[in-house]
């Protein structure tokens, strides 16, 4: 296992950020939660396997959980 960290810039009013993916099969329950850090992006850490992973960012706003793709990635 290696561990890959990220950094995921949040829009404004997002709360309660986690990551999701391949690795826990997008179980929001246990859900990585990410630390909102300076500048409003949220950091944190997975461990997984070597290779590419799906995951998804997840945030709570206006009363919705939101699911997203991360918009640092161009894949």
């Amino acid at each position: 296992m290696a561990t890959r960290g990220m950094s995921v810039a949040l829009p404004a009013g997002a709360e309660n950020p986690r990551v999701a993916g391949e690795w826990n099969g997008f179980d929001l329950a246990t859900a990585t939660p990410l630390v909102v850090g300076s500048g409003g992006k949220a950091e944190g850490e997975v461990k997984v396997a070597p290779g590419l992973h799906g995951y998804k960012v997840i945030y709570d706003q206006g009363g919705q959980t939101n699911w997203v793709l991360d918009p640092g990635q161009g894949r």
